[in-house]
């Protein structure tokens, strides 16, 4: 889950999974989204390879793995980069784009016309991802951009739909990244673009884990492919074995 670092892996851990899901629960310990890994401290890697986290799926471009360099611990045995970029994630970051002018203002429906673009551009990035949770191999895995929402916050919402839990509840575990995360990167982002006249007001939605830009992007999986299992499915490519494999092990 996205948060602040050393402020209790261990109770973050408690908060994964859990949500009704068809015939169960989503289990935890399977899966776990997170923003960047470059600040983890030596207790938080102790933490992580006490869970066992074997697999770590990395969704940022190269300018971003090059500013921002991952601090892995001794059980991954995984390591994949899975690069994915879109109309507010780009080869030059973020920050860079705020900074030269390029980006003034974002707004949500920017944001969730963003989501769709990757869901229909980068999809195969996610089908890697769900692949490998059906496989035993690889599992316990982490997947993590650089925020741990838009990216990552997309493929929390296809597995946990192909588990079967509701809208409210995908859109609630996105939103989760405003309680842990907004806040630290607001402060931080305002000092970096204060002195260079730039106001963060404009910029929110792109920070913030907006409810509005899910239901997008949900709304635009339920017109055009039926819901996240059609998506999933018949445009990602993974057969339905796969499907029930990750059901059989997400829900307890």
């Amino acid at each position: 889950r996205d948060q602040p670092r050393s402020r209790g892996l261990g109770d973050v851990y408690k908060r994964q999974g859990g949500y009704t899901a068809d015939g169960g629960d989503v289990r935890r310990g399977v899966v776990f989204r997170s923003d960047n890994l470059n600040t983890l401290t030596d207790a938080d890697l102790e933490t992580f390879d006490r869970l066992g986290i074997r697999s770590v799926f990395d969704f940022r471009g190269p300018r971003e793995i090059e500013q921002q360099p991952s601090r892995l611990w001794p059980s991954v045995s995984n390591h994949v980069n899975l690069p994915i970029t879109g109309d507010t994630v780009q080869e030059k970051t973020f920050i860079e784009r705020v900074l030269s002018g390029e980006i003034r203002e974002i707004k949500v429906d920017d944001i969730g016309a963003n989501y769709i673009t990757i869901l229909e551009g980068r999809g195969d990035k996610f089908a890697t991802v769900l692949a490998s949770i059906a496989s035993s191999a690889h599992r316990p895995i982490l997947f993590h951009c650089t925020a741990g929402k838009d990216r990552t916050g997309l493929a929390a919402a296809l597995i946990h739909g192909l588990c079967g839990v509701s809208r409210d509840d995908i859109v609630h575990d996105y939103g989760l990244s405003d309680k842990y995360r907004l806040k630290e990167r607001r402060a931080a982002l305002t000092e970096q673009f204060e002195p260079h006249g730039i106001d963060i007001e404009p910029l929110i939605p792109a920070i913030s884990a907006p409810r509005q830009a899910m239901h997008i992007a949900l709304d635009h999986l339920e017109s055009e492919h039926g819901g996240i299992h059609g998506y999933v499915i018949n445009f990602l490519g993974i057969d339905k074995g796969a499907v029930d494999a990750i059901r059989k092990v997400m829900i307890e």
